[in-house]
């Protein structure tokens, strides 16, 4: 009989103890907030116009751009959104999101802007007017020498572009061809140009492609060999495509394989193995608007 009862007892108290540990892993620790689930960006691929001929397109409040991309590689701190026509990036700052909505200060130039025929022959740089940040140019010499090395031929036909600069070109294209200017060129300060950081390559086998020896930009660009080497080998001195064939939307401006724009080696390696481009990148990776567009 007392064995029986001590086999009872022990039954209880097993039944006991598994009881207390399905209400402790049922029950949450005092004093710690469980972690909520996280929210998958929406895509705001069909929110961001792409460029019209009067004025920037207008985009969505800053409390309809998507959350965060989660993403291994670190941006910096996003500062306070200011109008876009007050924008005047830092000198560190090699992320500036500009495209058709997002634009510049007309009144800021990059401070250490350097003539780039002063370190490239004639051969490469045609004009004493193509500057670039002083900041960009070890790294763009590096990559010309790479390129000769490999027995190509490199043009640099353009590079910053100031706020008046841009407005001229524009209304160029507005004249020629005034039914695709708004995709070809962009509006005044909202060139990449103005930060100093991008580029324009030419080919001298382009003008053999195309049929005309008067060319400098045609998208038969990316049949060259410069521009093939280009894309499989700029990323590893900091350059990256700006406007590859599915950026449209995002910067409100078509295919241009010949416009690279520095942004450093860290982040252009990491596009290049994630194979996304600059500007839907950086958008999707922001919290907020980069700046307030249309004033």
């Amino acid at each position: 009989m007392r064995s029986n009862n001590l086999q009872s007892a022990e039954r209880f108290r097993r039944l006991f103890l598994f009881l207390l540990i399905m209400l402790a892993g049922c029950t949450a620790t005092p004093g710690v907030e469980a972690t909520p689930s996280p929210v998958p960006p929406t895509s705001t691929a069909t929110t961001l116009p792409v460029a019209v001929l009067t004025a920037p397109p207008t985009v969505a409040p800053p409390t309809l751009i998507p959350a965060p991309t989660a993403t291994p590689f670190p941006l910096p701190t996003a500062g306070p959104i200011i109008s876009c026509s007050e924008r005047k990036p830092a000198p560190d700052d090699l992320y500036v999101i500009v495209t058709a909505a997002f634009g510049l200060s007309e009144h800021y130039v990059p401070p250490d802007l350097v003539r780039l025929d002063k370190y490239l022959p004639y051969t490469v740089v045609y004009s004493e007017q193509v500057k670039v940040r002083l900041l960009a140019v070890e790294s763009l010499v590096r990559m010309i020498k790479a390129m000769q090395a490999a027995g190509l031929r490199p043009i640099v036909r353009s590079g910053y572009r100031g706020y008046y600069d841009q407005a001229a070109v524009r209304a160029k294209w507005e004249q020629q061809y005034p039914d695709r200017a708004g995709y070809v060129s962009a509006l005044p300060g909202h060139s990449e140009h103005q930060l100093g950081l991008a580029v324009d390559f030419g080919s001298p086998e382009l003008a053999g492609i195309v049929g005309d020896p008067t060319i400098e930009f045609h998208t038969d660009f990316d049949k060259t060999h410069e521009s093939l080497w280009l894309a499989e080998h700029a990323y590893e001195y900091g350059f990256t495509m700006s406007y590859p064939v599915d950026a449209l939307t995002w910067t409100g401006l078509v295919y241009e394989p010949w416009h690279y724009r520095y942004v450093g080696v860290e982040l252009a390696t990491y596009l290049h193995a994630t194979d996304q481009f600059l500007t839907k990148y950086l958008i999707q990776a922001r919290a907020a608007l980069p700046c307030i567009p249309g004033n």
